[in-house]
């Protein structure tokens, strides 16, 4: 983590965290394998997977799966008590799911879910795709 900015101001330790956080999360979803998806998911819904791991795993579950995985050589398996974290935070972000308070709002960021970016054969219902009829040409 850095702690002066480009400009040579402090930066807000907080705010480095979720940076080190969302960064983190980016490199164990997209693996390498699926490139593409490393941009596409939305800081919000990162944010929220954050949020509901350390509602689960008790604070400084995020700062300690960061420093897992900064650790963690390429190519070595992570420590367990960090693999459980990881494992846990890619449910949450492959399904979509928050920390809604009634089961009807548990999945919050269900459009968002990287289920629907690695099955090119469908998208999330209800989501619009490539125009008005394009699902009667498939």
């Amino acid at each position: 983590m850095n702690n002066n900015s480009d400009e040579g101001e402090p930066v807000d330790p907080v705010d480095a965290a979720v940076d080190d956080f969302t960064a983190m999360a980016r490199l164990l979803y997209g693996s390498g394998a699926l490139p593409s998806l490393i941009e596409e998911l939305p800081d919000f819904v990162i944010d929220a997977a954050r949020q509901l791991l350390v509602r689960e795993f008790g604070v400084g579950s995020d700062l300690k799966l960061v420093a897992g995985v900064q650790e963690t050589p390429p190519g070595v398996p992570l420590p367990h008590d960090v693999e459980a974290l990881a494992q846990r935070l890619l449910v949450i972000l492959y399904t979509g799911e928050t920390a809604g308070p009634a089961p009807s709002t548990r999945l919050g960021h269900y459009p968002w879910a990287l289920a629907w970016r690695v099955l090119a054969f469908t998208k999330a219902p209800g989501i619009c795709g490539a125009g008005f009829g394009a699902w009667s040409k498939s």
